[in-house]
């Protein structure tokens, strides 16, 4: 597997991995610090934010698993590779789009957690872009392609992808709703 499949599989690993912690979440049930969705702010309800949280999720991970079978041929892997960055930063700017849309989440310190997923898909698509203008400047017909295509995917949004995170899969008042919404189901369902 090389280095950028490794790195593809990593985050859809953490992607999968901070669904799970959410269905499954801790319980902290001190509120210690949080606030209420601020009076004239666009509220979600929470299962419907939760499924557009997931829905953004799964087309991140549906975009890497697509991904799995990388051409030896180093034109066709940059190819495919831009493809991928086109596809997975499409899906990061229509759920920041979809999410912003909504509103933030009806419970305890929802803007709070609006904020951290907004700027979590933000950062992520950034981080993406930039990856994408790196794949372009490569030459595929360099003797050092694989290497620097190493290097480019070991910048990825590892640090997106689990920062801040916890705080909203850890959320007491949302672990229901990502339990309940049928985005969230369907991630957590075993492949078939």
């Amino acid at each position: 597997m090389d280095a950028f499949a490794r790195s593809r599989g990593f985050a859809a690993a953490a992607l999968v991995l901070g669904l799970t912690a959410a269905g499954c979440g801790t319980q902290d049930d001190s509120a210690e610090g949080a606030q209420p969705v601020a009076d004239g702010q666009a509220v979600a309800e929470p299962v419907r934010w939760t499924g557009a949280f997931c829905g953004g999720l799964g087309e991140v991970i549906r975009s890497a698993e697509a991904m799995d079978a990388t051409p030896s041929d180093p034109q066709a892997q940059q190819d495919s590779l831009l493809a991928f960055a086109d596809s997975l930063q499409q899906s990061l700017d229509a759920t920041t789009a979809e999410l912003d849309g909504l509103g933030a989440p009806d419970v305890t310190g929802g803007a709070e957690t609006q904020q951290i997923v907004l700027d979590f898909f933000t950062a992520a698509s950034e981080a993406t872009a930039t990856q994408r203008e790196q794949l372009v400047a490569l030459d595929p017909d360099a003797p050092d392609f694989e290497q620097r295509l190493g290097e480019i995917a070991g910048e990825g949004a590892e640090s997106e992808l689990s920062g801040g995170m916890a705080e909203v899969t850890g959320n007491p008042e949302l672990a229901t709703a990502f339990r309940d919404a049928p985005e969230c189901q369907q991630m957590s369902a075993p492949p078939r």
